[in-house]
């Protein structure tokens, strides 16, 4: 929410199970993890957190913090390990041991959740990165700008190994479908576009 709460819901019972309201700031992007109970949050102010969400105990924040420190003395956003600007995605690796994360700020972070430390920073544009997904090989990132450019990189050697130009601005949100390598883009005119990546 707006002012910095998550809350979980039980969609059978319909109510609310946990509510976590330790964020300093607005949320702008979360993601559930494979094992169903961690849970990765974003804050417009770039900043990065785990959570378990069974329990609402904190894990991490990507800054080498012992497991299980309060969050609320984690509150200045001068932190290293961040992004400059708004968290616009976050995904999960398909093994469940990385964290991709994209920002206003035209880079695509990778998180090691092991090590729980930022092990990688892309550049993946002049303009802001609003998507960002493991492909089919966890060395490999897809991303997407509001200038509507789609690359595929090599997250490893930094490399952008494919490109796609859609050639239309203000695009604001994505979806891709893996199995058909089939893109929905969205725009600020409320607009979207249906698209292959195989054209």
């Amino acid at each position: 929410t707006n002012s910095g709460k998550v809350v979980m819901t039980d969609l059978i019972k319909l109510s609310n199970t946990l509510i976590m309201d330790s964020h300093q700031d607005s949320l702008s992007s979360m993601v559930i993890h494979n094992n169903e109970y961690l849970v990765a949050v974003g804050e417009q102010s770039g900043y990065i957190v785990l959570w378990d969400c069974r329990s609402g105990r904190y894990i991490c924040d990507f800054n080498n913090f012992n497991t299980g420190t309060n969050y609320n003395i984690l509150n200045d956003k001068n932190i290293r390990n961040r992004h400059s600007d708004r968290v616009n995605s976050l995904n999960f690796s398909s093994d469940g041991g990385l964290l991709c994360s994209s920002s206003d700020d035209s880079n695509t972070f990778i998180w090691d959740l092991r090590k729980q430390t930022l092990i990688k920073k892309l550049f993946t544009g002049t303009d802001r990165c609003i998507y960002s997904k493991f492909a089919k090989s966890s060395y490999e990132v897809q991303t997407v700008s509001s200038n509507s450019e789609i690359n595929l990189c090599n997250w490893y050697t930094g490399e952008i190994t494919n490109t796609c130009q859609i050639k239309k601005s203000n695009a604001t949100t994505f979806g891709f479908f893996d199995q058909s390598n089939r893109c929905l883009l969205g725009y600020k005119d409320r607009v979207v576009d249906f698209f292959s990546l195989n054209n």
